[in-house]
């Protein structure tokens, strides 16, 4: 594992939080918490742009972000921890264009998304300001909370 396999980047990445291959398979996709945009690189490393929010920075929608995963659709969801859209689960198309929230704002009691992970029949959102794991439906409506986690 080459841990410099994208390089130091000042000019466009800051805090990198997660990176997951697109949903085309050509490209990386980067969370970045203080930056508030997810980045692009190609798959030698190299910066292509800003792909979420494809307007880009918008702090009305991304802000504080940390855990990326893409929707069987190819869909990208964003985890959301401050700002006007604070405690939600951003989604965006395969553009990085916002569709809107696929977890509400504060769905479930959710209070500091950190991290989105797809199962087969339901989403799971771990919570930075609680000891809680949330179920999701594949629709992103709450189900449970799981047992407290620490």
């Amino acid at each position: 594992v080459d841990a410099d396999f994208i390089p130091a980047d000042p000019d466009n990445l800051s805090t990198p939080k997660s990176a997951i291959l697109s949903a085309g398979g050509n490209s990386i996709l980067v969370s970045d918490q203080l930056d508030d945009v997810v980045q692009e690189y190609d798959l030698d490393g190299n910066y292509i742009g800003v792909f979420a929010p494809a307007s880009g920075l918008n702090n009305a929608i991304l802000d504080n972000i940390t855990g990326i995963d893409l929707r069987p659709n190819g869909n990208l969801l964003v985890t959301v921890n401050s700002g006007t859209n604070q405690d939600s689960v951003a989604e965006f198309d395969t553009s990085g264009n916002y569709l809107g929230n696929f977890i509400a704002i504060g769905s479930g009691g959710l209070d500091g998304p950190f991290d989105v992970y797809p199962r087969t029949a339901d989403w799971l959102v771990s919570s930075i300001n609680s000891d809680n794991a949330l179920r999701y439906d594949l629709t992103g409506a709450f189900i449970a909370s799981l047992a407290g986690i620490n």
